[in-house]
């Protein structure tokens, strides 16, 4: 009984050369900043929206954060060239062209 026991704390042990962290636990693989953005409310209702879509469909939870980071790390995959847009309004112009095949 007593050496089940020692066991068990020792597999629980932390070596001295890991920290403990506070809070939530570390989910991200590589280095993060945190941002603030500033979005019109249909854009966070459409992100929302895709939030919903996807949880009834697959069951998967995937928030707003994900999907701003997949879509952004899709344009860097996709090497669409908007090196020419002056604008938001032609940064949406140029994606839209590229994504449908149609003018915005």
């Amino acid at each position: 009984m007593v050496q089940a026991r020692r066991r068990r704390i020792a597999k629980r042990h932390v070596s001295s050369n890991s920290k403990r962290s506070r809070g939530r636990p570390r989910t991200h693989q590589e280095d993060w900043s945190k941002i603030n953005v500033v979005l019109f409310d249909r854009q966070v209702w459409f992100l929302d929206q895709m939030s919903v879509s996807i949880r009834r469909t697959s069951g998967a939870a995937v928030n707003r954060t994900q999907i701003v980071r997949a879509l952004i790390d899709a344009l860097k995959n996709s090497r669409v060239d908007v090196s020419a847009v002056q604008s938001e309004a032609d940064l949406i112009g140029a994606l839209t062209r590229q994504l449908t095949g149609h003018p915005h």
